[in-house]
């Protein structure tokens, strides 16, 4: 039989961010990123850098805002929103790969 490799794609959002937190007080749960191929399959080998923006609006996302994948995971740690503001989403990108965002969040001072 052969192997055929399949490239990374897509970005999955395996662990959203706490739904209502305080400004620059860090999720209780942290943002973790799967990266997929287009099946949906953990692409365990990638070791890809993945960003975090606000998807519009303004605030400063900080704390950990770059993290680099492990076995196809990327796990933020710490990060935090300085706004205040109802529906903001957060964006997760990496290079060419099809991004992901946060549902809505629900920030308050």
């Amino acid at each position: 039989g052969s192997i055929t490799r399949v490239s990374a794609t897509q970005l999955e959002l395996t662990t959203a961010p706490t739904a209502s937190t305080i400004s620059a007080v860090a999720f209780a749960a942290q943002p973790v990123i799967t990266i997929q191929d287009a099946a949906g399959n953990t692409r365990s080998s990638d070791a890809l850098v993945v960003t975090v923006a606000l998807s519009g609006g303004t605030g400063t996302p900080s704390g950990t805002t770059v993290a680099t994948a492990s076995s196809g995971i990327a796990s933020f740690a710490g990060l935090s929103l300085y706004l205040a503001g109802l529906d903001t989403v957060l964006q997760f990108t990496s290079g060419a790969l099809t991004s992901v965002a946060s549902p809505p969040l629900t920030i308050t001072l």
